[in-house]
């Protein structure tokens, strides 16, 4: 049984090996200073770099460090997921391995977080430094995810959780997981802080415009059901929208005028049947996402662990 510690700080890690030993040290320092107990839990999502290489050399120099390899890519979430579950901390830290995060800010972030008694406290950044597209991409998610009560509104990777609710996240098993999204199911005693965010030291951001929307879709397939009940709606729309134009054209054949052509029924054909195809579509996502759960498909498999 491991010791229990004040804080354990949970970085997922994919390929960022130029940042990782400043990131330890920074990380050591600030800690030391708040004079807790702490562990620091590096969970390698199956880089492509060195970052397995330079995470094994960081475990020997700090004994406060615990390294964990990915037996493949399972995401930043699941890598998250898997780091809490190891931890044994009284309160969970998560931030981003890149630097962005300040390991300095933790000071601040953490007096917050006790003062006011949060269960999650989230950094979010005064200004923010990314892209015009990605960040409407983030603005248009988390704005809908609030009106829907099924997020937090606004968030960041670099949060504190009280362990409770982290080891009421780690109970889920899903292959697909958003934290952000897991948070209102079990607290509403949530804070934000607004800290300075750094720029990113090395390389580019492993979130590509085309992941971006892909974990956009998949937030929506497998937290809500907004889609399933779209399309329910569409379709009553489309229903009295049929009645409507028959309607319409059988008057028009009937008084003598009828519509010349097939383009009219060309268009309702290809609408309706565009519409069938749409919502079929969504309903088989739906159907593959259980089909994964059904089938227990791993959240994710610890390949090595050194600690």
């Amino acid at each position: 049984m491991k010791e229990k510690k004040d804080i354990s700080v949970v970085i997922p890690v994919f390929n960022s090996e130029k940042s990782l030993h400043e990131l330890t040290t920074r990380l050591e320092v600030t800690l030391t200073k708040m004079e807790v107990t702490f562990e620091l839990i590096f969970v390698d999502d199956f880089s492509s770099d060195l970052s397995w290489e330079v995470l094994k050399n960081i475990q020997k120099t700090f004994t406060q460090v615990t390294a964990i390899k990915l037996s493949k890519n399972f995401g930043q979430h699941n890598a998250t997921l898997c780091g809490m579950k190891e931890a044994n901390g009284n309160t969970i830290i998560t931030l981003d391995d890149d630097l962005e995060h300040s390991p300095e800010s933790i000071l601040k972030l953490y007096s917050y977080f006790k003062e006011n008694d949060f269960d999650v406290l989230y950094a979010v950044p005064k200004k923010k430094k990314k892209g015009v597209v990605r960040s409407l991409l983030g603005y248009f998610w988390y704005k809908g995810s609030k009106v829907i009560g099924k997020g937090v509104g606004k968030a960041s990777s670099f949060r504190i959780l009280k362990s409770e609710i982290a080891n009421c996240l780690t109970q889920h098993q899903e292959p697909f997981v958003f934290i952000e999204s897991l948070v209102f199911w079990y607290t509403k005693n949530v804070g934000y802080k607004e800290i300075e965010f750094e720029r990113r030291r090395h390389g580019e951001s492993n979130y590509t415009m085309l992941k971006l929307f892909d974990l956009n879709h998949d937030i929506g397939m497998n937290y809500d059901t907004q889609v399933l009940k779209f399309m329910r709606t569409f379709g009553v729309f489309v229903f009295f929208g049929s009645i409507i134009l028959i309607i319409y054209y059988s008057l028009k054949k009937i008084y003598g005028n009828p519509m010349p052509g097939y383009t009219s029924i060309i268009i309702t054909l290809l609408f309706s049947t565009g519409s069938v195809l749409w919502g079929m579509g969504y309903l088989g996502s739906y159907i593959g996402k259980m089909f994964r759960i059904l089938n227990k498909e791993p959240q994710y498999q610890i390949k090595e662990k050194i600690d």
